[in-house]
């Protein structure tokens, strides 16, 4: 665990919550907070009337949501004698180099933070204007700490950002889609900050020998040994990292295998990797917004790198919010980040008290922890002024 610096604000803590502060206090102190001892029972189901991105605590039967698989051939992919490639070469050659400047760090120090985090253990990292020309919205972020990878470059801390566009960019190699969005990740050396963009591809059917684009919004990942789960709102993309070619000179990973509801209604917007439970297991919520019942949060138990064979069925099922853009666990506890409110809320277990925490207000996306070094990482989505999208770090012993 590294060194607490002494926090911003000094703020009266104890080991089982945190109260956090920022400028003006945090959004949700100032809101009911939820409790399991809510003498409100029906059923085995909590109701709680509230004000803000909390609406309301209730557990399903886990058995209803289920993701059927489809696997995709690369037969045809290998077959047509593409040059492989791996993270490693990929990130100690014709990489380029995010932005730590001091107009990064400035602009970072800049934003209305709770005073509760040690921000100065905290990472931070700035996209270059070039990297995001053509509509590229950063979305997802994954990393090797807690991936037990095989693939990882060995001593590096690898970050994986996830993205998608909905515009035209040059440099894909993969045949547009229906809905015109594209997808790729970005391998980050968070050490020397060197990077290298990576297509999102799949196999394209019939004409096999090609790949097509994604058509995801890339809205979370989770790295799991050699694999790669994206989440793809109905359900999930996989690949495996050994599945990595160089097309018409450029870098594209193609897809194996696609996890779809068989309901038609469940979502899985975001998705981060639970390595405290056990077993591991995958956690994934829904983004809904208000014309919508709250998001669920559900938990997929892991067999290895696998959630399932021909189908998965959900170990958890539980809502608790709208707006959800992340989600991650740790020991029984859940945090999310929500486009309503520039924080990362924290409770403990499904239907447990809430307490905020104030990030930069750029739409905090996906959440990753990285157990080893007790850090969780997340990313902006929008510029602060006309700039800086943020790719950024803090102490995860300050939210669980």
């Amino acid at each position: 665990m590294p060194k607490k610096a002494s926090p911003s604000k000094t703020t009266k803590t104890s080991s089982s919550r945190r109260k956090a502060k920022g400028s003006g206090g945090s959004l949700l102190s100032r809101r009911v907070k939820l409790s399991l001892r809510n003498p409100f029972i029906l059923g085995g189901i909590l109701l709680f009337a509230i004000v803000g991105p909390l609406l309301v605590f209730q557990s399903f039967a886990a058995s209803s949501h289920t993701l059927k698989a489809s696997n995709y051939s690369l037969s045809a992919v290998n077959a047509e004698g593409y040059a492989k490639t791996s993270l490693t070469r990929l990130i100690t050659s014709g990489y380029g180099t995010l932005n730590a400047g001091s107009g990064c760090k400035d602009a970072f120090a800049k934003q209305a933070k709770s005073g509760s985090v040690h921000w100065g253990n905290s990472d931070v990292m700035c996209w270059n204007a070039s990297d995001l020309s053509g509509g590229w919205s950063p979305q997802a972020i994954a990393g090797s700490g807690s991936s037990y990878s095989s693939e990882a470059p060995a001593g590096r801390e690898i970050i994986l950002a996830g993205m998608y566009t909905t515009g035209h960019p040059s440099g894909l190699v993969a045949t547009p889609g229906s809905s015109g969005q594209a997808s790729r990740m970005t391998i980050i050396d968070a050490g020397n900050r060197h990077y290298r963009h990576v297509e999102l591809a799949k196999p394209c059917g019939s004409s096999a020998n090609k790949v097509c684009k994604l058509d995801a919004h890339v809205g979370g990942m989770a790295w799991v040994g050699n694999t790669l789960y994206v989440a793809a709102t109905s359900g999930m993309y996989v690949f495996n990292f050994k599945d990595m070619y160089v097309i018409g000179g450029h870098p594209v990973m193609v897809a194996s295998k696609r996890w779809s509801f068989t309901n038609g209604s469940d979502k899985i917007s975001t998705v981060s990797l639970d390595r405290s439970s056990t077993p591991d297991a995958l956690v994934t919520a829904e983004y809904r917004t208000d014309s919508e019942a709250s998001g669920k949060v559900m938990r997929w138990n892991l067999s290895g790198e696998s959630i399932g064979g021909a189908t998965a069925t959900a170990d958890t099922a539980f809502t608790k919010m709208r707006y959800m853009q992340g989600v991650a666990a740790n020991k029984g506890s859940y945090a999310a980040t929500s486009s309503k409110y520039d924080e990362i809320l924290r409770w403990k277990g499904a239907g447990g008290a809430t307490t905020g925490y104030r990030v930069p207000k750029q739409n905090a996306e996906s959440l990753y922890i990285d157990y080893s070094r007790s850090k969780m990482w997340s990313l902006t989505e929008l510029p602060f002024g006309s700039s800086y999208r943020f790719v950024f770090s803090l102490p995860s012993y300050d939210i669980f």
